[in-house]
């Protein structure tokens, strides 16, 4: 398994035991180099990790998910944080849309997000506890034209947060269940949409069109932390007021 683990002048989450999916993607990147900036050893993985640092792992597959776990449990006894950025952006119109289209998005999406707190939350109660941040999209709130399919997964991974964090609250197991938000990152690929023209003009207050990544690993890092200690179940919006407006 790739680890990577940076020594930082923060050390937010020094000794925690992170897993980064989607880590070749610029938001799953600047997670797994700020948590290790902060401290963290941090597992990076993705479907297509074109980098050394970054251990192969669909996150759509329940046995993937089975081997990572029993690797880094291996490798480093414990699990105390874990951040899913494995998604999929679609755009198509709802009418040229096809069922394999929308189970594609919800494969990609809502069954990775699941599979990954299903797999994670046992580990952690065995060590006490962790935090799990589930990064998605703010279409998870507010709806967008050529966009049915991903708004419906986002809402999904939005609502199943909520629901995971009220069970280990429940349970009292000392794991904290969070989601971040995310404005659009990448707009060339809404190129072509009329959804996608609409969402690319941005945050009408911050004045600048696109969320950083740097943006949202912060938001993530803030989750992760005992700064969060009494946060869960709860979505954290970075897109520059767009939702609200």
């Amino acid at each position: 398994m790739a680890d990577t683990n940076v020594e930082g002048s923060g050390r937010r989450v020094a000794d925690k035991i992170a897993i980064v999916t989607g880590a070749a993607s610029p938001v799953g990147k600047a997670c797994a180099e700020l948590f290790a900036d902060e401290g963290a050893t941090v597992i990076a993985t993705d479907h297509k990790p074109g980098d050394a640092r970054i251990a192969q792992h669909d996150a759509s597959s329940e046995k993937d998910w089975q081997r990572v776990i029993a690797e880094t449990l291996a490798a480093h006894g414990r699990i105390d944080i874990l951040v899913q950025t494995a998604q999929e952006f679609f755009l198509m119109p709802f009418l040229e849309m096809s069922l394999e289209d929308l189970r594609g998005v919800c494969r990609s999406n809502v069954e990775s997000a699941w599979l990954g707190i299903k797999h994670t939350i046992p580990a952690m109660r065995k060590t006490g506890g962790g935090a799990i941040v589930n990064v998605s999209s703010v279409l998870g709130n507010v709806a967008l034209a050529d966009a049915a399919a991903y708004c419906s997964a986002a809402s999904g991974v939005r609502i199943m947060t909520k629901s995971a964090a009220l069970e280990c609250a429940a349970a009292e197991d000392n794991i904290y269940v969070n989601s971040v938000q995310a404005g659009a990152v990448e707009w060339a690929l809404r190129a072509g949409s009329a959804g996608g023209a609409a969402a690319a003009k941005g945050s009408p207050l911050l004045g600048h069109p696109a969320v950083e990544p740097a943006d949202v690993a912060a938001a993530a890092l803030f989750l992760a932390t005992p700064d969060s200690k009494y946060t869960t179940g709860m979505d954290l919006i970075i897109d520059g007021g767009h939702a609200a407006g």
